[in-house]
């Protein structure tokens, strides 16, 4: 089934009524991630620090979750994931990310490294977080709302394009086990994603 998503966006914090069939879609999503959460599969990243106050929200599946508990990972890769718990959390609580969209195999240049990526190709609708080498894969299932599908290391990625297919796949992958037959939230510009967002200059 083709999400709505493909027809727009829906953002909570609209003054105006969204059409009646977006609505209804991201209330069906919801419950997903609420059923997810429910059964295990998902896990909801919240703030270490008390009070600190929640404008978007990340969800992890379980083996990220374990990961940045340190579960089965490298010194280096728990390190990494320690730095990456200030990202989430960062994100969370709706800091200013700067984005790249559309998808472009150029290295960034300039002073602004992208917090958020499109990857290609863009009708996959898959993301990645990158943190020093460690690299985190996921998708938007609504505005202001990403979830975490998998993650890998840059340096073992490298440039080969088998690989960053495969992460790829892999996304795509969980998230159909997770939400079929939802697709993720497709948008053309990058406040159809994130809140408090801006392109690299």
């Amino acid at each position: 089934m083709e999400s709505l998503y493909r027809r727009g966006s829906y953002d909570l914090g609209e003054l105006r009524d969204p059409p009646q069939d977006q609505v209804l879609t991201y209330m069906s999503i919801k419950t997903e991630i609420v059923a997810r959460v429910l059964d295990g599969r998902l896990k909801k990243l919240t703030a270490l620090v008390p009070g600190k106050v929640e404008v978007r929200k990340i969800y992890l599946t379980t083996n990220v979750l374990d990961a940045l508990n340190g579960k089965d990972v490298t010194g280096l890769e728990a390190h990494l994931f320690g730095i990456a718990q200030a990202r989430l959390e960062q994100f969370i609580g709706g800091d200013e990310f700067v984005c790249r969209l559309p998808p472009s195999r150029r290295p960034s240049r300039g002073k602004d490294v992208p917090a958020l990526a499109m990857l290609e190709p863009a009708d996959d609708q898959v993301w990645e977080f990158p943190i020093g080498t460690l690299r985190l894969f996921g998708r938007f299932a609504a505005r202001d709302v990403f979830v975490v599908t998998n993650w890998g290391l840059r340096q073992l990625l490298d440039d080969d394009e088998k690989k960053w297919r495969f992460v790829i796949q892999t996304c795509k992958t969980e998230w159909t086990k997770l939400f079929h037959p939802f697709s993720p939230l497709s948008g053309v510009h990058m406040h159809e994603y994130l809140s408090n967002a801006r392109t690299p200059v």
